[in-house]
């Protein structure tokens, strides 16, 4: 996680998610410049069931290779239609707060979403859950602060 810290988040769609992880150029256009270093989907185990829940982004498969890199995503809401494309790895149990205060930063109105004032990370850990953090409805849907 110490790679992120100090990165841009290059994108932020209020009520849908805000995008960042783009460690090579920080304007969302790459993530890692050498397709060699992209990875497949390693599983689609959890879905995009609110908001909280953190997810790689990609671009699809080409040659049908996986297209992950170190780009990722916040969602805002549920965004069911994505479960099977993006892989969910995480979910925001600390600084959601936040979070909210990231979506209502204006934004270009045009298809990069860029935030008009910069975001960045100032700092982010991870902790792994054991056992696996619950995804039933009632919890899977639960915002935390």
């Amino acid at each position: 996680m110490e790679g992120y810290t100090g990165r841009h988040f290059h994108r932020i769609i209020k009520n849908f998610f805000i995008q960042g992880g783009d460690i090579t150029t920080e304007d969302g256009s790459s993530g890692f410049t050498e397709t060699s270093l992209w990875f497949e989907n390693e599983n689609f185990d959890l879905g995009h069931y609110g908001a909280g829940w953190v997810s790689m982004a990609n671009a699809g498969t080409r040659n049908g290779r996986g297209t992950n890199g170190s780009q990722f995503f916040i969602i805002l809401r549920a965004t069911r239609w994505l479960d099977g494309r993006n892989v969910v790895f995480g979910k925001i149990v600390n600084g959601m707060k936040m979070i909210r205060k990231m979506e209502q930063v204006d934004s270009t109105n045009d298809d990069f979403n860029k935030p008009l004032r910069n975001v960045r990370i100032l700092k982010c850990t991870a902790d792994e859950l054991t056992p696996p953090f619950p995804t039933t409805p009632r919890e899977a849907t639960r915002e935390y602060e």
